[in-house]
């Protein structure tokens, strides 16, 4: 496995040398959108590939993964990714799951179709679509033919997976996943599904756009600290991922950044790559207390700060804090510090009621 420096500088090399130059001159002319029933760019092809109905099973609790077809051998992942074929051709088998296509109503032919992808095409792959994009790339004649170099990026709510993935023959061997850190990723991958989806007015620019935007939030992500560590084979039979970076630091700078918005265990384990089981842990090993308790103290703390520093309302204080209602923001305040917020503030500026309305 290469160093995290050596992987760094590849994905440097293929944003800088290939993929940003590429974005630049085609823009959206060489994008498919990996999505029943298909809209392909002009020259690129699809064979049908019918298999078993895509039928509902017990959804994963995967953090990645939602379903999974065994007799199909296909996957759908809960996050969108990206694939631009570097280097030879690629296979890419997507379905649709037969309670998606009764609720859109389509009169499909067949439920699965081949993709096919010379170098220089981009595929993007909308959430929980079933794909095989973790086997082989490879569906036609000769295997041994078969060669593909692709870079995959894969966006999730607090950032993104990056990795390069190589196709010889009948080996697809696991290659190490650079992990990034900017929630702006995947918010912009969804945009780019949109205006590829719906083509409302204008949206070759549109897409050319968002996909420059997507290139250089990456590129920025793997040059500067928003690299937050590389992890073996992205295994998406895993929950929890190993990487070089510290889960807890992610967890509490999340936290501090979003005090104002409604937090759960859940929702910061799905921003730290990690069960809410394992966040737990690790916050009563090295706090001493659980996820909830120590954003309740991060609450608390930047209210008094706002008392302390401001003449904000305390109102409005509580909203700041994630605590929109006003009683409830009082009744947490006077539990946590034994006395009421107008108190607190009172006090600590000498005795004087300075309270805004």
């Amino acid at each position: 496995m290469p160093d995290a420096a050596q992987l760094k500088d590849a994905v440097l090399d293929e944003l800088r040398g290939r993929l940003i130059p590429w974005a630049e001159e085609h823009g959206g002319s060489r994008i498919a959108l990996a999505e029943l029933p298909l809209n392909l760019p002009p020259g690129l092809q699809s064979v049908p590939h019918p298999l078993p109905l895509f039928a509902e099973t017990r959804e994963s609790s995967n953090y990645l993964v939602s379903h999974v077809w065994l007799d199909t051998q296909m996957k759908a992942f809960r996050m969108p990714y990206l694939g631009f074929v570097l280097d030879g051709e690629a296979d890419l088998r997507v379905g649709i799951r037969e309670a998606d296509r009764v609720e859109r109503n389509l009169p499909l032919k067949v439920n699965c179709e081949v993709i096919s992808l010379p170098a220089g095409y981009l595929w993007v792959v909308p959430p929980c679509v079933p794909n095989d994009a973790a086997l082989p790339h490879w569906w036609r004649p000769h295997p041994e033919q078969a060669y593909a170099r692709i870079f995959w990026l894969m966006a999730i709510p607090s950032g993104a997976f990056c990795h390069f993935c190589l196709t010889r023959g009948k080996e697809h061997p696991p290659q190490p996943t650079v992990v990034l850190t900017d929630p702006k990723l995947y918010e912009l991958t969804l945009m780019l599904i949109e205006e590829l989806r719906d083509r409302p007015l204008r949206h070759d620019t549109a897409t050319k756009g968002i996909l420059m935007l997507i290139l250089a939030r990456v590129e920025r992500a793997v040059a500067t600290k928003a690299f937050a560590g590389v992890t073996q084979m992205l295994d998406p039979q895993r929950t929890e991922f190993r990487m070089e970076s510290n889960v807890l630091k992610r967890a509490c700078d999340f936290i501090q950044a979003h005090l104002c918005e409604a937090l759960s265990p859940a929702v910061i384990a799905r921003h730290t790559l990690i069960s809410p089981t394992h966040l737990n842990r690790i916050f009563r090993a090295d706090l001493e207390c659980s996820v909830m308790q120590y954003v309740a103290q991060c609450r608390i703390a930047s209210a008094k700060f706002l008392l302390d520093s401001t003449d904000m309302p305390i109102h409005l204080i509580g909203s700041e804090i994630g605590q929109r209602d006003r009683a409830h923001f009082t009744r947490l305040f006077t539990q946590a510090t034994g006395q009421s917020p107008r108190a607190y503030r009172a006090r600590r500026r000498g005795g004087g009621d300075l309270d805004l309305p």
